[in-house]
Order: C-alpha cells, then sequence, then structure tokens
C-alpha cells in the first residue's frame, strides 16, 4: 500500500484578530484524504522538517 503525507503550513485569524500559524497535516491513502491532529512531538519533527526544506539565506 502506498500512501502520501502532506504537511502545510497555514494560518488562521482568531476572533481576537491575531494570526496564528498551524501545520495542516493530511494522508492520502487509497485515493482518500485524511486529516489528522499530530501530538506535540510530531509538531516538533515536523517543523524541524519544514525548516530543512527551505533554501539557506
Amino acid at each position: 500500500m502506498q500512501f502520501t503525507l502532506n504537511v502545510e503550513k497555514k494560518v488562521f485569524e482568531n476572533p481576537q484578530g491575531e494570526a496564528i500559524e498551524y501545520n495542516e497535516c493530511t494522508a492520502e491513502i487509497g485515493g482518500t484524504t485524511i486529516r489528522f491532529a499530530p501530538k506535540a512531538a510530531d509538531k516538533k519533527l515536523f517543523e524541524f522538517l519544514l525548516a530543512q526544506l527551505k533554501p539557506a539565506k
């Protein structure tokens, strides 16, 4: 079985008007897209991996 994990940085605005960044996590398995909320340790891993993908300045 093959699946694809997508982690995308997104921003939403809360009722106080503050911009809140978050990572949207989805997996595509057999043509079905599943959204999930990662645990705190996984969020740190996603942040690290996403930082590695950014080009060095």
